[in-house]
């Protein structure tokens, strides 16, 4: 029979006790590191949708800025060059929203997205369509528009000066 009132079976007993301590101190903290590395990893993936999403958000607007600036174009240099800073700030539109929407995992935020980008593909397709018109114009006062939006989707652009009949292709 054990005698537990012997002092080295007090220290057994303790040292036994302080080794099963440590050993879940250790599963804790491997359990604890995953749950933080875990949650860091959702951070950062969250912290890239709102980056891309805000340069996205930038490039739209530059987009609008092109537009204004081919419509207020005066001659054919300065038309190139706002047809040229719409090219690129679609580019960038598109590549960043096209990045958010990769890491994107609601399906609901996906879908919004998704819209975003395809308004801006038809806010592109809207203004190639006005860009072609006005280069068939000649002189600086038929490049003058007036621009209305009633959405982010819609671009009607009516004569500023006078009306004159619809060209045909």
């Amino acid at each position: 029979m054990i005698k537990l009132n012997r002092i080295g079976n007090k220290l057994g007993i303790v040292g036994l006790f302080g080794v099963l301590l440590s050993g879940g101190m250790v599963a804790n903290q491997m359990v604890s590191e995953t749950a933080i590395n875990s949650a860091n990893h959702r951070a950062g993936v969250q912290q890239t949708i709102a980056d891309h999403t805000l340069l996205g958000n930038i490039a739209l607007r530059g987009m609008e800025l092109a537009v204004r600036d081919i419509r207020q174009s005066r001659n054919p240099e300065e038309l190139e060059k706002g047809r040229r800073g719409l090219n690129v700030a679609f580019t960038a539109v598109t590549r960043e929203l096209d990045v958010a929407i990769g890491n994107v995992a609601n399906p609901e935020d996906k879908e919004r997205l998704q819209k975003i980008r395809s308004l801006a593909v038809e806010y592109d397709n809207q203004a190639y369509t006005r860009n072609k018109s006005i280069r068939r114009r000649k002189g600086p006062e038929r490049s003058r528009f007036k621009v209305q939006r009633g959405s982010f989707g819609d671009l009607a652009i009516d004569r500023h000066r006078r009306r004159e009949p619809e060209e045909r292709d």
